[in-house]
């Protein structure tokens, strides 16, 4: 599902989300902009823009790679961001060993504005299922990615 269905879509009662060419225009209504889903996509295309200006095209047409996978659970690295989702709440913190090129230390989640550690045996510890995207304290972007 891509953003114009999710800001046009049935979710939003709007018209024409599977139309691009007949799509009902969502800044001409009197859409509520105070709901979750209005400034959780916000934030996502807030963070889209800074990696397209920092890291360039290249960033989105790169390709990913897998660093953890289990049943529930999905981690991959693009680039310099690393992507954490699940498809199942957890009750308990989760390790994840990572490989040894990853040779950062902090990483802030640009979602949440947290601060991780990478332990010395090379593992993250996460405490939510909810998706994070991580990237490194000291990387160009994180000035930009306050509050």
């Amino acid at each position: 599902m891509g953003t114009e269905q999710n800001f046009t879509g049935n979710p939003n009662e709007k018209n024409g989300a599977t139309d691009p060419w007949n799509r009902e225009p969502l800044w001409r209504s009197s859409y509520n902009r105070s709901t979750w889903i209005y400034k959780y996509l916000t934030k996502l295309n807030q963070i889209r823009f800074l990696l397209k200006e920092n890291y360039g095209e290249e960033f989105f047409l790169s390709h990913q790679q897998t660093i953890y996978i289990d049943h529930d659970t999905y981690v991959y690295k693009k680039g310099p961001l690393m992507v954490i989702v699940s498809n199942q709440s957890f009750q308990q913190t989760k390790n994840f060993s990572l490989y040894s090129t990853i040779n950062f230390n902090q990483w802030k989640d640009l979602l949440s504005n947290k601060i991780y550690e990478i332990n010395h045996y090379n593992q993250l510890k996460i405490d939510n299922w909810l998706p994070q995207l991580l990237l490194p304290v000291s990387s160009l972007i994180f000035p930009f990615c306050s509050a």
